[in-house]
């Protein structure tokens, strides 16, 4: 009640308030659009990601990435995180993986290679643990399968994100 008498008496206030509100969000969209951003080194400019649900997906797989992930590959997906030194096999650096399939994200090779159940294991041994089956005792239920894929999917797509580009 005394918050609105006050806007009332001086509307100065009402004003500056709702600007700092409005600086708020958009200081808040422009942090969101950053960070699905990627810029062109070519040009320089801004390419931002078209899709919002792709964009959603990604930032769940962020959270699975830092929870599962990034102890081996590192905080930004080079392979450099710090149990990487103590591995047998040095862990890939996943920024890489569009650039290792001319220009573009094996999205079905990384969810296979992520969910590692179905994998081919004749070629030795997996060095990778099968998240497939971790993920399935994390969510275990009715619906577990689904749940599983759609973690493994998120995280493909926070995978892609994070892709570079080469330069020329």
């Amino acid at each position: 009640m005394k918050l609105q008498a006050l806007l009332r008496a001086r509307p100065f206030i009402h004003a500056t308030l709702c600007v700092q509100v409005l600086l708020l969000a958009l200081t808040v969209a422009w942090a969101v659009a950053a960070w699905a951003a990627d810029v062109d080194p070519a040009t320089g400019e801004l390419q931002v990601s078209p899709d919002p649900e792709e964009l959603a997906m990604s930032l769940e797989g962020k959270a699975t990435f830092h929870r599962y992930c990034r102890n081996c590959h590192g905080e930004d997906g080079k392979g450099d995180g710090p149990v990487a030194e103590y591995l047998r096999v040095k862990p890939a650096d996943l920024t890489t993986l569009s650039a290792a399939n001319d220009g573009e994200f094996p999205i079905d090779k990384v969810e296979a290679a992520v969910d590692g159940r179905d994998a081919v294991r004749t070629h030795g041994s997996q060095d990778m643990p099968i998240w497939g089956d971790a993920l399935r005792a994390v969510d275990a239920g009715p619906e577990e399968e689904a749940r599983v894929r759609q973690k493994i999917r998120e995280l493909a797509y926070y995978l892609k994100s994070i892709q570079v580009t080469a330069q020329p």
